[in-house]
């Protein structure tokens, strides 16, 4: 690699020659001289270009280089050789990035230009251009072209995890050798992007390369504002360019000048183009306002693409103006198993007949529901596994696993029967016009409670109270066997439905995760818990007086005492039998602020903790109260702190400290008293860190600076100002 002068950088401005000249300008206009004048202005001039802004760039392109700025060093340093084209300076910076780069041509190029140009065979630099070119030379020869020599698998996994401007520009361009091994592999190009982040040049490459690429794409994503873009690639699909397409997203954030013959051609042409391959189709118009004429239908969609199997709407229109008409389906039960519906509203009458022509859901996420149809799942939706009503976070993972577990059956007329029961409930995240119906929701629960593993209600306020099958049914507790996570958002301890589950948990043997609002009454939750006779793995609780320290420290200390007796007991016996499950993260809620060291003390002693999350405020809790539990607590890797003023700079960089050589994960919010300086000053010490949340710190407005510390750091950070 080609090396710059030891003594660089130099540091040294000379404005001498150049005040010396400029005064010579002085003198020749005090004497009227004006073409003298003329003659040294311009020689001012040309040192100012030649002495002081070569010098600058000289120097500034020796710091962009610093940051790995390679390409802004290089416009550099041509700037250098078009000021002075006879100085060697600028050639050796422009050698040294193109060797950094790796183009070696490109250095013996410009070393063969230097030595045409810099004429004075005698000078110590010429001599240097010389050697240079020769250990230039020398090192081309012994450049190997790497994908001869490695393994046609990694190979091919290089390939793929570059991205689409990498594989199309760069690598499409070094030979036809590496286009061949390029096109050899369709994992290479099996996604294929189309989006606002992808720079122009990259969108003209792919669209010119697709003919050759398209083959081998089996994912196409279409996110982008440019109408024009959009358009190009319906139209490819349209003329079958595409055929290998088994999963397509389209993302338009406006469609306000797309010609409506181009969304309908997607149902006419487009779809059914793709209809025997895709199974995958994700359409997505919420920012647009779509005039319902021109909106694409569910039921042309459904008999466009009969081998469908996970649907995703999100439309700005009414779910009864988007049905289309499901006649012409009237004979045909479509095999689509996962479907997400978020249109503007959703009535019972609506979605009805949607459902009677999709018998074989095992997924449904269905938002903005206005009126109450969950009796309807029974009926037409027997193989229904994982159930979305009115829920807001995103399911997409669940549904995943869920959906890729064969498991649909038959029965000997060839009809559907239902397969096990409903396995997640996830409903009431906000509420509608209309409230839930309790009758209908709890006959979901405990006609599906031998099956249910997870039931996450958000907002007990939007399921109705009124009992229409008689108090005697609420006084019964539920069997729930295979129950692994309860959650509760928003509860009344006074509902039928929270009471029931919360009466009914102690008696789920497979309960591992347990999430619960502050609304819950913590002393009742503590004794349901002493009944499992086992710690859960997962657990969230919220203090609401100050007698919450003493019943988390009832619990605490019982968990602490199984883990003593499992470590006691090497083989288990009829009388003793240790836990099967250890506490591996706590999430404490203290909005009344009544948390004390105590509690931590207790807990730092549970040595199974992986992940902690507090949120307090409270002034019963000191810095050495905090940082003794992190003390203790040897392994754990996620922590999330909030609400505490005594966490300053100064703190978070003790916490980092005792921490280094075990936390990945972190997650800061109102932290009223931290600023940038110790976010990086965190980052700097926690050796092992890999992802940094920092969110609504007041103090901390450049959050900028946090992100480029931890991209320079290798750290995932997500930074939302306060």
């Amino acid at each position: 690699m080609t090396t710059i002068d030891p003594s660089f950088p130099l540091y040294i401005l000379d404005v001498n020659p150049v005040s010396t000249s400029f005064t010579k300008v002085g003198k020749a206009i005090n004497n009227l001289d004006y073409k003298l004048a003329a003659k040294w202005a311009s020689s001012s001039i040309d040192l100012i270009r030649r002495s002081l802004l070569f010098t600058v760039l000289e120097h500034r392109a020796y710091a962009l280089s610093k940051l790995n700025k390679s390409e802004a060093a290089i416009q550099d340093a041509k700037e250098m050789i078009s000021i002075a084209p006879n100085l060697s300076r600028g050639y050796l910076i422009l050698c040294n990035m193109y060797a950094i780069q790796g183009k070696q041509q490109h250095v013996i190029d410009v070393y063969k230009t230097a030595l045409e140009n810099v004429k004075d065979y005698s000078s110590q630099h010429q001599q240097i251009l010389i050697q240079e070119k020769i250990k230039a030379e020398q090192q081309n020869k012994k450049c190997v072209d790497f994908i001869t020599r490695l393994p046609k698998e990694l190979l091919y996994s290089i390939f793929f995890h570059l991205d689409q401007r990498s594989k199309s520009i760069c690598c499409w361009d070094v030979s036809k050798k590496w286009r061949i091994v390029l096109l050899k592999r369709s994992m290479v190009w099996s996604t294929l992007n189309i989006n606002d982040d992808v720079d122009q040049a990259t969108t003209r490459r792919v669209s010119n390369i697709l003919p050759h690429i398209s083959t081998h794409i089996r994912t196409l994503i279409i996110n982008t504002e440019d109408q024009d873009t959009c358009s190009r690639y319906l139209v490819d699909i349209y003329q079958g360019c595409l055929n290998s397409v088994k999963s397509l997203q389209i993302k338009m954030k406006s469609t306000k000048d797309m010609k409506p013959v181009l969304l309908k051609g997607l149902i006419t042409m487009g779809i059914p183009q793709l209809g025997n391959t895709l199974t995958d189709l994700t359409l997505n118009f919420l920012r647009n306002e779509m005039d319902a004429s021109i909106v694409i239908k569910l039921s042309d969609l459904l008999f466009a693409a009969p081998k469908l199997k996970h649907l995703e709407y999100t439309v700005p229109q009414y779910l009864s103006n988007i049905n289309g008409d499901f006649t012409r389906l009237a004979t045909l039960e479509h095999p689509l198993i996962d479907l997400y519906l978020s249109p503007l509203e959703t009535t019972r009458n609506s979605i009805e007949p949607l459902l009677k022509h999709c018998r074989q859901l095992r997924c449904l996420n269905v938002h903005y529901c206005m009126e109450d149809f969950t009796d309807l799942f029974e009926t037409y939706c027997p193989n229904l596994q994982l159930l979305g009503y009115n829920f807001d976070d995103n399911l997409k993972n669940r549904t995943r696993i869920i959906c890729d577990n064969k498991f649909i059956s038959k029965d000997n007329i060839g009809q559907s029967r239902r397969h096990g029961g409903l396995k997640e409930l996830y409903m009431a995240d906000y509420s509608m016009t209309g409230m839930t119906k309790f009758q209908h929701s709890i006959s979901l629960i405990k006609n599906n409670a031998t099956t249910l593993e997870v039931i996450n209600i958000n907002d007990f306020f939007s399921i109705s109270k009124h009992q229409q099958c008689g108090s005697s049914a609420m006084d019964d507790i539920l069997g729930l066997p295979k129950l692994k996570n309860l959650t509760f958002g928003h509860s009344d301890e006074q509902h039928p439905i929270a009471n029931l589950l919360l009466r009914s948990f102690s008696f789920s043997p497979a309960l591992t995760t347990l999430r619960l609002s502050k609304e819950a009454n913590l002393q009742t939750i503590i004794d349901s818990l002493l009944l499992l006779k086992r710690p859960l793995q997962n657990l969230k609780l919220a203090l609401v007086n100050e007698n919450s320290n003493n019943q988390l420290m009832r619990l605490f200390n019982y968990y602490i005492s199984l883990l003593s007796l499992s470590s006691l007991s090497s083989s288990p016996t009829p009388t003793t039998s240790p836990s099967t499950t250890t506490l591996a993260k706590i999430e404490l809620s203290d909005e009344a602020n009544h948390l004390t060291d105590k509690v931590l003390d207790i807990i730092s002693n549970i040595k199974t903790i992986k992940c902690f999350d507090v949120y307090s405020e409270s002034t019963k809790i000191s810095r050495e109260g905090l940082t003794r539990m992190f003390k203790k607590l040897n392994a754990i890797t996620h922590v999330e702190l909030g609400g505490f003023n005594f966490i300053d700079d100064k703190e978070i960089v003790v916490i980092a400290q005792i921490l280094k050589d075990r936390l990945t994960h972190i997650r800061l919010y109102y932290l009223n008293n931290l600023t940038t300086f110790g976010v990086i000053l965190l980052m700097e010490y926690a050796t092992r860190l890999k992802n940094i949340i920092v969110s609504d710190c007041p103090m901390i407005e450049d959050t900028k600076a946090i992100e480029e510390f931890a991209k320079m750091k290798e750290i995932d950070a997500q930074c939302y100002s306060w």
